[in-house]
């Protein structure tokens, strides 16, 4: 999603890649100034090195950088990178909201209580460490209808995701 920060006094807009997980509600999220394939993929490995696993499974919603969807296929280099960590991929079918629900409601979410007051950043990397507070603290925070807060939650759905690999990923073009 597309976020508006002042940085250095100058409107500008940023990217902001969103994660959540479906049982524990953790959500990530990481400022680029550009939306590439190679962005999209270090915002995947960033991640899954915070999370220490991979999800089994990711559903993505109209992200151009993992699949063609003029041809219907996904990107050879994201089919490589998802080999690598060995995770399964899907995309949200068109005008389906009741697949894409908790996704777009974590964006707006976290796009809202990280940006909602403050906008004026000395650097991206500025923006990024006041997101990352943001996300520390709503990941700590009690969750409606559930037990534990995210963090605590995502101790168990660790349990149930995939090791990372003994490589890192090469996420060089």
């Amino acid at each position: 999603c597309d976020v508006s920060l002042q940085i250095k006094g100058v409107w500008t807009k940023v990217h902001m890649a969103v994660m959540v997980l479906t049982f524990s509600l953790y959500r990530f999220a990481k400022l680029y100034f550009h939306e590439t394939q190679q962005e999209v993929i270090d915002a995947h490995i960033t991640f899954f090195n915070e999370i220490q696993a991979t999800p089994q499974y990711i559903f993505y919603d109209n992200l151009r950088a993992v699949y063609d969807y003029t041809r219907k296929i996904f990107q050879n280099k994201y089919l490589q990178f998802a080999s690598h960590y060995g995770f399964s991929y899907e995309v949200c079918n068109p005008a389906s909201p009741h697949e894409k629900g908790t996704d777009e409601e974590s964006v707006s979410y976290v796009r809202r209580n990280a940006f909602g007051e403050r906008v004026n950043f000395d650097s991206l990397e500025e923006a990024q460490e006041w997101l990352q507070t943001v996300l520390v603290r709503l990941n700590s925070l009690p969750v409606y209808r559930r037990e534990k807060t995210p963090i605590e939650a995502l101790k168990k759905e660790q349990r149930s995701m995939i090791s990372l690999p003994c490589l890192e990923y090469s996420n060089y073009l």
